[in-house]
């Protein structure tokens, strides 16, 4: 026993600084692995807390098209939908550059701002913008707006706006990625609010939504398997209602077109077709209202159009963002 105390001594006195290196090693992986568990739980924590102070939708419902009185009913009594709140997004330029910003009416009750400095708009001329772009920006600059190419439309009312603050929101809360979009260089530079009144009338076309039947905090799998399980039992109803819409187009068009055919002037006389007025619709294209037969005699007809109005369902998806797991120690 003597000889081998004798030679541990000795092993650590010819190699102290080895054994010491070890052991500052493992303390320091100790350290780590105490941290992280800590740290995940913590995150979690501060992030319920801020949905619940924001009160972050349970799922949301988007559309390239504008939602009519038809939609909001059809949203609105959904199973399980505790609460819907409509809104306007659209997707812009900053002018002379590249940079897409998206732009949403102010939400009232659900999935609300956090202000970090100077105050939410109070009127149709103020936006608040993201904390991202505080740095490129000043409270009272002015910030000028394009129409994206791929847009078609321009659903504000005015393209140059005072900022008067800096928010936080939990529907975007990742900084290094905020989203994609269809505009500019197809990542999204930052975001803004505006009020309602900011955009063009019967332009609505996003919808908030909160559930009664969920429960557990968020990330838990108690929550998450009902709210997919909402998802996956409504966007059904979507789809049919997204269907009535495109029964609806149809009978519009086809007495547009029994209109425009009883205008058109005797045989013999030249008859010049109006231009066709295109509304793109995303990826997808609608015609509107052309007094000849849409289906087949539509100049320059888009290739993506098919043999008749293709419209994009109402889409729901889920809101309350999940970041990976590797991340979350979940």
């Amino acid at each position: 026993m003597k000889t081998l105390n004798k030679n541990i001594r000795r092993e650590f006195s010819h190699s102290l600084p080895r054994f010491l290196s070890v052991t500052a090693l493992l303390t320091l992986g100790v350290f780590v692995l105490i941290g992280l568990n800590v740290t995940g739980s913590n995150m979690r924590q501060t992030a319920e807390a801020r949905y619940h102070q924001e009160n972050l939708a349970d799922a949301q419902v988007t559309t390239p098209l504008n939602l009519n009185q038809g939609d909001r009913r059809t949203i609105t009594n959904l199973k399980h939908v505790a609460k819907a709140e409509f809104g306007n997004s659209t997707d812009v330029l900053l002018k002379n550059s590249n940079h897409a910003l998206r732009i949403e009416s102010l939400p009232q009750t659900i999935s609300k701002t956090t202000l970090v400095s100077g105050k939410q708009p109070q009127n149709a001329g103020e936006i608040v913008l993201n904390n991202r772009l505080k740095g490129q920006y000043q409270i009272g600059d002015q910030i000028h707006l394009a129409t994206a190419k791929t847009a078609g439309t321009y659903n504000l009312k005015q393209k140059t706006y005072r900022i008067s603050g800096f928010v936080k929101s939990t529907e975007f809360i990742k900084t290094d990625n905020i989203g994609n979009t269809s505009a500019g260089s197809g990542q999204l530079y930052g975001f803004g609010f505006v009020k309602a009144g900011a955009f063009k009338a019967n332009t609505q076309n996003l919808a908030r939504l909160t559930f009664n039947n969920v429960s557990g905090q968020a990330y838990s799998a108690e929550y998450e398997d009902q709210i997919t399980k909402n998802v996956d039992a409504l966007q059904p109803v979507l789809n049919r209602r997204n269907h009535q819409r495109i029964q609806a187009l149809n009978k519009t068009l086809t007495t547009q077109i029994t209109t425009g055919t009883a205008d058109v002037q005797p045989a013999g006389s030249k008859f010049k077709p109006p231009k066709a007025n295109w509304i793109r619709s995303s990826s997808n294209w609608v015609a509107k209202a052309h007094p000849l037969n849409w289906r087949n005699s539509m100049p320059n007809k888009p290739k993506s159009m098919g043999n008749g109005p293709n419209l994009i369902a109402p889409k729901l998806k889920l809101i309350r963002p999940r970041p990976p797991k590797a991340n979350w120690l979940m």
